[in-house]
């Protein structure tokens, strides 16, 4: 009777653990496995730019689901206020950075060409995909 019981109680707890396997395997196997690719920052944000007699024109065609940190983009060898925007920016919560203004689709600015001292210049801006990567600071140099 003894051998019974233990007999039992193994065959209870081989089918115990044969189902809490069949179980979780169920359950891993429901979860999705695919992560998310993103663009490299080139591609996220293609950066232009255009030179007339008096101005140069930054552009960046933002890539659907990323956006740019208008208060990041910089020209660095000209002032701040140099630095003329002409697209409209939208007011987001960054848990981050709080309450800052981003820029989809298309972002665009401008600035005296005389403000420069030289024919080379850097810009800098960073960006976000809205699934969940945050680009580390881009600095191009641009040369005229």
């Amino acid at each position: 009777m003894l051998i019974g019981v233990y007999m039992l109680t193994s065959i209870l707890s081989a089918s115990l653990i044969m189902l809490a396997t069949s179980a979780s395997l169920n359950i891993d196997t429901a979860l999705p496995t695919e992560k998310p690719t993103f663009l490299h920052h080139e591609q996220a944000f293609i950066l232009s730019y255009d030179l007339t007699d008096t101005d140069v024109k930054l552009t960046w065609d933002v890539a659907p689901g990323y956006y740019l940190y208008q208060d990041t983009i910089k020209v660095n060898e000209i002032t701040e206020d140099a630095l003329q925007f002409t697209s409209t920016p939208v007011s987001t919560h960054d848990e981050y950075f709080g309450t800052t203004m981003i820029v989809k689709t298309h972002a665009a600015a401008h600035f005296a060409k005389s403000a420069l001292k030289q024919t080379t210049f850097s810009v800098s801006y960073r960006g976000c995909a809205e699934a969940g990567l945050c680009y580390p600071p881009v600095t191009v140099e641009i040369n005229l």
